[in-house]
């Protein structure tokens, strides 16, 4: 049967929770992917559904369980570990789900468990999702969960925990990932749809419109700044996160948006917090005077209710007494209509009141907008002072730019001598090392040699292992033809010991015969004697001579028969004889063989010894040429690291001597170029410490602005890269705790060019 697993294309949605993955899981459902069958049901904060398959959703809930971390996904742990019982349930939701050819999941807790989905499905793709933090947090805020109303700023530090997930799975498969921003995705669905198609092979079609409602997704940057201000005031850090995201993330016209970081102050405001604390009271009025008359409201509708509750019971007890019920009822209903009408009075007083409310609403909003129109006047006010102190500071510099020049000028011819004695120095030691590197090639050429003519010793000593070889199965065969020897042998010695046996035997039965024969003989002549006297007495009687004639006749028989036996045995004993001479002949010539193979044994034995001490003396002068070619490539090798730092240092001479002649630029961009080049030359050489040195350093002569230097940065190392014919790992460099540090210096610093 096919795996599942292989034969579907699998994506897997994620990202910090409230980051719009759910909206992410719709369009992409509309647009031909399976999401599940099982999916979560919708809520206040997503009437639309949460787009989450249960099964998943369940066996995270119930990993982190057993992990003893809320379940929530609310957590700073770095490593959740996979316990083995886990894998099967997850290959078991796998299975269930793959049913369709494109098919996925969503669910943010996924990103706590990036690597080990990985792992579990090697094919699989990720469509990481991020959001702005202060989109994030408000909507944390505006769900209330229990932990942000004790710790409002955890919800900051999640954000900063799973997006740092994201930015270091991104860097680590890179290419089976696509990260985007949920405002990006929203504003170019079909694109973002034909980006996932082009990168993965895949083929959905284009999203709903009917999917998306923009009144779910509001952006709550305010028009002062004050949120991302305050998180760039006590988090830093999440604002450079959210920015490394924004230079990483997919973007259709390969420019994100950064007018946000336009708003970001250096300080919080002071009027922020006096007008957040102005609205919690006003806010704390409105409800308390909410409060006061819903109380009063309530009062009134228990006293109607205690009013009500006598009236039941006597309509109850005038069941039985239908005529005073009558006037009862009437004197019941006007003071019912009395109490709709006061009813009605408070109504009237709760609009009113609410009219009042709005009035108080106009007046604060309109307030709100001439503090508005204030503020924006101090800011142009600001804008002016600005300009004018760039201004004065202009002319300063004009003032002292003639100065400079002429020092700059001076400064250069000193640093274009020293340069070129530094140049010199160098060309020198360049020839020396490349006179090192040819003695060390003389010598290798010479180990070289050495090398061939023991791999030619090597090469004989193989040809006679393989005759060794060759004449071993002869060995054993001539072994195998001795061992059939053998065992011949001791078949025809144990036929020799029957034939022995039956020699004896017939040995026996010859000498009985001979017994039987002298015995004949003696009977034979006793019958004569007695045929002598039977003639004698022949004419005694004839019968008896007839009965003696057929004696003589059975014993005449029986003498020819004994003496056939004799024959037969004696014939048996020549053919007796004559096999165990043919025999005592095989196993001369058997042992004759045996003495052979005995002495080829020895010899070979022997030639195996010598050859063993020839290979063994040939491997140690191999291993001794060996270890004079290890020295030889070591000091080969120190020999070209020397020599490449000095084509380095003579490289970034040429490169000093290239930029000081280039008249047509500035000073400070040919400082800027430089540094650059300093960076460069210490990350050829591994040394990121010193490379992240110099590019803070070029920070102060970039006349770019920072995002836009950044960018240079890679672009620059990627020509020097080209130029060389080096390869340039651009994932390995930016994903370097060495860039990360000099990304957060960066940001921290302001250009000196506005």
């Amino acid at each position: 049967m096919p795996d599942k697993k292989s034969e579907s294309q699998v994506l897997i949605m994620t990202g910090m929770h409230r980051s719009g993955t759910s909206l992410t899981a719709s369009l992409l459902q509309s647009a031909g992917l399976h999401v599940g069958r099982r999916l979560m049901q919708g809520t206040e904060f997503n009437p639309k559904g949460y787009f989450e398959n249960i099964d998943f959703f369940e066996f995270h809930l119930d990993l982190l369980r057993s992990q003893g971390v809320n379940i929530d996904g609310w957590t700073l742990q770095e490593n959740l570990d996979v316990p083995d019982e886990f894998i099967d349930k997850a290959n078991a939701i796998v299975d269930k789900n793959s049913l369709s050819h494109i098919w996925g999941w969503k669910e943010p807790r996924t990103t706590l468990f990036l690597d080990f989905w990985a792992q579990l499905l090697p094919d699989a793709k990720f469509l990481l999702i991020y959001r702005s933090p202060w989109d994030v947090i408000d909507s944390l805020y505006r769900r209330g969960d229990e932990i942000f109303r004790n710790q409002p700023e955890l919800a900051v530090k999640y954000w900063i925990f799973y997006n740092q997930k994201v930015l270091d799975f991104y860097n680590k498969y890179g290419d089976k990932c696509l990260l985007a921003n949920i405002e990006t995705i929203v504003k170019y669905q079909d694109k973002y749809v034909a980006e996932i198609n082009q990168k993965f092979g895949i083929n959905l079609t284009n999203p709903s419109p009917a999917v998306y409602d923009d009144s779910l997704m509001q952006a709550n940057i305010s028009e002062d700044g004050q949120r991302p201000s305050l998180i760039d005031y006590y988090f830093p850090e999440a604002i450079e996160m959210y920015q490394e995201l924004e230079s990483r993330g997919w973007h259709p016209n390969q420019t994100p948006d950064l007018s946000w970081n336009n708003q970001i102050k250096s300080s919080p405001y002071m009027a922020w917090a006096f007008r957040d604390w102005a609205n919690y009271r006003l806010s704390a009025a409105e409800n308390k005077s909410l409060r006061v008359e819903l109380e009063g409201t309530q009062a009134k509708l228990e006293e109607t209710l205690s009013q009500l509750n006598p009236t039941r019971d006597e309509l109850e007890e005038t069941r039985s007494q239908l005529q005073e019920t009558e006037s009862i009822v009437e004197q019941f209903k006007s003071q019912l209509e009395q109490t709709e009408g006061v009813l009605e009075k408070t109504h009237s007083q709760l609009q009113k009141t609410e009219s009042i409310l709005q009035e108080s609403h106009n007046q604060l909003t309109g307030l709100r907008s001439q503090f508005s129109q204030v503020q924006e006047e101090l800011e142009q006010a600001k804008s002016q002072l600005s300009q004018t102190q760039w201004d004065v500071m202009k002319y300063q510099s004009q003032l002292h730019h003639t100065q400079e020049e002429l020092e700059q000028a001076e400064q250069q011819n000193r640093e274009l001598n020293e340069y070129e004695s530094r140049l010199m120095k160098t060309e020198m030691m360049l020839s020396q090392s490349r006179l090192e590197l040819e003695q060390a090639n003389k010598t290798q050429m010479r180990t070289i040699a050495q090398l061939h003519y023991t791999q030619g010793k090597l090469e004989y000593s193989d040809q006679y292992l393989a005759e060794l070889e060759r004449l071993e199965p002869q060995l054993e065969k001539t072994e195998i033809q001795l061992s059939q020897s053998l065992l011949k042998l001791n078949q025809v010695e144990k036929n020799h010991q029957r034939t022995l046996v039956q020699l004896h035997q017939t040995q026996g039965n010859l000498e009985t015969c001979q017994l039987y024969l002298a015995e004949s003989q003696q009977q034979q002549t006793q019958y004569k004697n007695q045929l002598e006297e039977w003639k004698r007495l022949g004419e005694e009687s004839i019968e008896q001579q007839d009965e003696m004639e057929k004696a003589i006749a059975q014993y005449q028989a029986k003498l020819q028969a004994t003496e056939q036996e004799l024959e037969s045995s004696q014939h048996q004993l020549q053919q007796t004889q004559e096999e165990k001479t043919q025999w005592e002949q095989e196993i001369e010539e058997y042992e004759k063989l045996l003495a052979a193979a005995s002495t080829q044994e020895d010899e070979m034995e022997k030639a195996i010894a010598q050859y063993q001490a020839k290979l063994q003396a040939t491997e140690q002068e191999l291993e001794s040429s060996q270890h004079q070619l290890q020295q030889t490539q070591g000091e080969l090798q120190r020999s070209q690291k020397a020599l490449n730092k000095t084509e380095l240092e003579a490289e970034k001479l040429r490169f000093y001597q290239m930029v000081a002649n280039s008249s047509s630029e500035q000073s400070e961009e040919r400082k800027y170029q430089l540094f650059v080049w300093d960076a460069w030359c210490a990350y050829q050489v591994g040394d990121l410490g010193t490379m992240a040195q110099c590019l803070q350093r070029s920070l102060k002569y970039s006349p770019k602005s920072k995002t836009e230097t950044l960018s240079h940065w890679l672009d620059k190392f990627s020509q020097f890269a080209k130029e060389k014919g080096v390869p340039f790992d651009t994932a390995s460099l930016t994903s370097s705790q060495e860039w990360k540090q000099l990304m957060k210096r960066a940001i921290a610093v302001k250009s000196l060019v506005s």
